[in-house]
């Protein structure tokens, strides 16, 4: 969501921005791609479909209802999907053809489909262009970079976060170009600010500045971007990757280094006070090993070079994942992994990716948006039921389902084998739910025959 340079930066750095001298090239790719929205994530599979599950007020989810689900659900039937950005209630994601999909709340006109609804609980496609390259959702915003490097922004425009130079209560239903630069390669939408890496290695802000989320030494708001640029000795263009948080802001340097500014009421900045800081500060420990960030609400992550994951920031429902409900104004170490690969993190929980492919996730859990299959908050990591994203009826999990799985069901149902915790996700398809029984078994047999589906 609000944080949403993560992916996108990394994988727009490693494309566009020339290398900086003793830059090394940072991976932060690993599949499948995985972001945490407000209450909400969602996660593109290796295969190229596309998962979503937690909190569906508003049809963020994106399967058709506004049913909330607490394990992974499947969107439709495409292959295609490319990207994904999850922002508070609403979801936007790029398909393989550089087109632009959005659903869920409208209410400011963050889907970009032109209309003001209330929401979409389906995808729809943002106008007809097709040469979209990255995307990002912030809490009711959106920005977008074409494959030109031009930006364009729409949604919520109350504070300037949408940076066409004006301030249109509530909304901008349509994509706007911002500017008419074209060297944009990286953007993070925050919860009323956007901050954007150009190619140069110069970082931007603009929209609300009221905790000095800008990073620019003010606390005034600016309608269009502005550049970060402090006195010397500070260099303002070595920046390699920026993420946006509710209303603070993290980056990470050519040199390794991570800084951040605005909102530190729970020591979201990671430099060991929880003092606001209108300009960037350096993290408490000073590593020079840092290669990527993610921020939520009032928390931030941060993984190094040795693959370790540590986080910081607010702690109330376990969002950092060390084992406690505590506070925390340094970066703090996630478990003993050296193995993590990605990570997001949604307002007040995170989800991470190991080496592996396997999801995990922690903190607030109170919409599901764990997927861990229960409603449960967690202060330290737990596998996300379906890490695999094990599809309905396939028991024997081998991507299709079959007679087999049919027969499978059945010896389960009369009692002949008992069933696994990945058969009562795979097999349960028809009600009442909770057991495999002779109708689950059928209804699979009629689907590996073409006769119904789930």
């Amino acid at each position: 969501m609000r944080k949403t340079a993560r992916l996108y930066v990394f994988l727009m750095l490693a494309v566009l921005i020339p290398a900086l001298p003793g830059m090394a090239s940072v991976s932060w790719g690993a599949t499948p791609l995985v972001d945490g929205g407000g209450r909400h994530t969602v996660a593109v599979r290796p295969d190229g479909t596309l998962w979503t599950w937690g909190d569906n007020e508003f049809g963020q989810l994106g399967d058709g209802t506004t049913v909330s689900r607490n394990s992974p659900v499947k969107i439709g039937t495409g292959t295609d999907w490319a990207a994904v950005s999850a922002g508070f209630f609403h979801t936007v994601a790029l398909k393989s053809d550089h087109t632009l999909w959005a659903w869920g709340d409208n209410t400011k006109g963050q889907l970009g489909d032109g209309s003001i609804a209330f929401s979409q609980p389906a995808p729809v496609r943002v106008g007809a262009d097709s040469n979209w390259a990255s995307v990002a959702a912030g809490d009711f915003h959106t920005l977008a970079l074409k494959t030109d490097g031009t930006l364009w922004a729409w949604g919520e425009n109350s504070s300037g976060q949408v940076g066409d130079g004006s301030v249109v209560p509530n909304n901008q239903p349509v994509p706007v170009k911002i500017g008419s630069d074209s060297d944009w390669v990286a953007i993070a939408a925050g919860g009323s600010h956007s901050v954007a890496l150009k190619s140069n290695h110069t970082l931007w802000g603009w929209g609300a500045n009221n905790s000095g989320q800008l990073g620019n030494g003010t606390h005034i708001s600016a309608v269009a971007p502005v550049q970060i640029v402090l006195p010397a000795p500070f260099i303002n263009n070595d920046w390699t990757a920026v993420a946006a948080g509710q209303s603070h802001t993290v980056a990470l340097k050519a040199d390794g280094t991570l800084h951040g500014w605005g909102n530190n009421t729970f020591g979201q900045l990671g430099n060991g006070t929880t003092l606001d800081s209108d300009i960037p500060a350096q993290e408490a420990g000073q590593a020079t090993n840092w290669v990527a960030v993610a921020t939520g609400d009032t928390h931030s992550l941060g993984r190094q070079a040795d693959g370790t994951l540590r986080a910081w920031g607010g702690n109330l429902t376990g969002q950092l994942g060390n084992g406690t409900n505590l506070d925390a104004d340094a970066p703090v170490k996630v478990g003993t992994d050296n193995d993590w690969s990605d990570a997001s993190a949604g307002s007040a929980h995170t989800v991470a990716l190991k080496a592996n492919g396997d999801i995990w996730s922690w903190g607030d859990n109170a919409f599901g948006q764990l997927g861990d299959g229960t409603n449960i908050a967690r202060n330290t990591p737990v596998p996300v039921v379906q890490a695999r994203f094990l599809a309905k009826g396939d028991l024997d999990q081998n991507g299709t389902v079959n007679i087999g799985d049919a027969l499978r069901a059945l010896r389960i149902a009369v009692g002949i084998i008992p069933p696994t915790a990945d058969d009562l996700i795979t097999g349960d398809v028809a009600p009442p739910g909770g057991v495999i029984d002779i109708a689950d078994a059928l209804l699979i047999l009629r689907k590996s025959v073409g006769l119904s589906s789930f």
